[in-house]
């Protein structure tokens, strides 16, 4: 069930039909109940949003329900890392990263080695370095097979 939410938050996603997307996430939570996977799905709208406070709390929502969920984990971790709390984003990118592989695991390797190594140093303003808009929507697309 919260697949073919997800492929149609997804779709609506893609024509930056985010309040849409959003009303069809929480009708599904209030229809069918917590799920971590809707929760990630709603932090990813909302992160596209701009509501990188509510993409946060959605996605430690998420983690509540299923802390072994790798999706909510690596999205958790991105929103941190381009929020430039790379020592709050490192736990996360590493718990994504045991369960990714290919490429996935190489760029999250890579992200952990970014958060260790300016660990101890000035963190940069938010937004200069890490992920793009577009790392925290890669689970919900490759779930909609985009």
């Amino acid at each position: 069930m919260s697949t073919n939410v997800s492929v149609e938050a997804t779709k609506l996603l893609g024509k930056s039909r985010f309040r849409e997307a959003a009303q069809l996430i929480s009708d599904a939570i209030a229809k069918h109940g917590e799920s971590a996977e809707l929760w990630n799905d709603w932090a990813v709208i909302q992160y596209g949003m701009g509501e990188l406070e509510d993409a946060e709390k959605a996605l430690r929502r998420a983690l509540r329900l299923d802390p072994d969920s790798a999706g909510a984990a690596e999205n958790l971790g991105a929103l941190l890392f381009a929020q430039s709390r790379k020592a709050e984003a490192a736990p996360w990118l590493t718990q994504a990263m045991q369960a990714a592989s290919g490429e996935k695991r190489d760029v999250l390797e890579r992200l952990i080695a970014q958060c260790n190594s300016t660990q101890g140093e000035p963190e940069k303003a938010a937004g200069e370095a890490g992920p793009g808009p577009d790392a925290c929507s890669e689970n919900l697309a490759k779930k909609a097979g985009t």
